[in-house]
């Protein structure tokens, strides 16, 4: 019998950079569809699903969102993304969700560190990373 290992502690400190990604529901290229990839897309313009968070930079493809998130400590970052699918999931016509599931499970994340470089991180998102960008 398994058992389930015990939540990992997050940190919630001030000023902590992360780059977020997550995936649609068994990767359906939802975001293909104009109309869906605009209620998305305006949850960005919203204060309130961010409040502990700034958006520095974000990335919407068919089957995935990927952004670059600050936090300013008051709330771990699972909060702030569990906010932005609950929002995002509720907005988006429900011929794009599956159950009422628009996400797939969780979410990947990867803090930035003290001595990584944010505006490359935020190429590399935006996509104009490269050798002739460097």
């Amino acid at each position: 019998m398994s058992r389930a290992l015990p939540a990992r502690a997050e940190s919630a400190r001030a000023g902590r950079i992360c780059h977020v990604r997550l995936l649609t529901l068994y990767r359906r290229p939802v975001f293909d569809d104009a109309d869906a990839a605009g209620v998305v897309s305006a949850v960005h313009g919203l204060r309130w699903p961010w409040r502990h968070a700034g958006v520095v930079a974000w990335r919407l493809q068919p089957d995935q969102w990927q952004a670059v998130l600050e936090l300013d400590g008051s709330e771990p970052l699972a909060a702030v993304v569990g906010r932005f699918k609950a929002v995002t999931s509720r907005a988006i016509d429900a011929r794009h969700r599956i159950n009422g599931w628009l996400w797939g499970r969780g979410f990947r994340a990867r803090d930035l560190g003290a001595g990584e470089d944010v505006a490359a991180e935020v190429q590399r998102l935006r996509g104009t990373w490269g050798p002739g960008n460097a």
